[in-house]
């Protein structure tokens, strides 16, 4: 099991990130619920990419 929690993950995403509406919003999401949907995000999102490679 993955041992990041959700503000780690957080942090981790907003390398680079300057727009701060950006960067509150998915600091909020890594808050709430250890990050429960920041991860469901995340996993969506990268799921969508990997189907997008031919």
């Amino acid at each position: 099991m993955n041992e990041t929690t959700g503000a780690e993950l957080a942090a981790k995403l907003l390398q680079g990130v300057e727009h701060e509406h950006v960067r509150a919003a998915t600091r909020l999401l890594g808050s709430h619920r250890d990050g429960f949907w920041l991860r469901s995000f995340a996993r969506t999102r990268s799921s969508r990419i990997w189907r997008a490679v031919p």
